[in-house]
C-alpha cells in the first residue's frame, strides 16, 4: 500500500471518530420530553405563555414555575422538546419564546437568596 493510500484511510478513520465524537457531544440520545409533560406545562403555564399575553411573569414560586423547574430537571433542553411537540394550533396559541423565556426565569436563582458578599479589611 503506498504512503498517500495510508494517509488517506489515516484521515477517513480520523474525520469519522470526529463526527462520531460530535453526534455524542451534542446530545443525539438525550431524554425526551412526553406528551404528559407537555399538557401539564401548557395547563399549569397557560395563562402566562398564551400569544395573547401582556407579558406578565409569574412569581418564582407560582406552580408554573414549580412545573418548569421539574421539567428542566430531567435534562437542559426539555423546555425546547416541550415545544417541538406543540401541534400547529398550539404553536399559534401559545409564544414559544416567552416558554424558553420562562425556563430561564424560573429556573435561575433569586437574588433574594445570594450570599452577602464578604468585606475585605485593608
Amino acid at each position: 500500500m503506498s504512503p498517500n493510500k495510508k494517509v488517506a484511510i489515516l484521515f477517513l478513520v480520523v474525520l469519522a471518530a470526529i463526527c462520531s465524537l460530535d453526534t455524542v457531544i451534542s446530545g443525539c440520545c438525550s431524554k425526551t420530553c412526553t406528551d404528559k409533560q407537555k399538557n401539564y406545562i401548557l395547563q399549569v403555564c397557560g395563562h402566562y405563555i398564551m400569544a395573547s399575553n401582556t407579558r406578565r411573569l409569574p412569581p418564582k414560586s407560582d406552580p408554573c414555575c414549580a412545573a418548569v423547574r421539574t421539567l428542566q430537571s430531567h435534562g437542559e433542553g426539555m423546555m425546547q422538546c416541550v415545544i417541538d411537540l406543540l401541534t400547529h394550533a398550539e404553536s399559534e396559541q401559545y409564544n414559544a419564546t416567552v416558554m424558553l423565556y420562562l425556563k430561564r426565569y424560573c429556573t435561575q436563582r433569586s437574588s433574594l437568596f445570594a450570599l452577602p458578599s464578604a468585606e475585605v479589611m485593608v
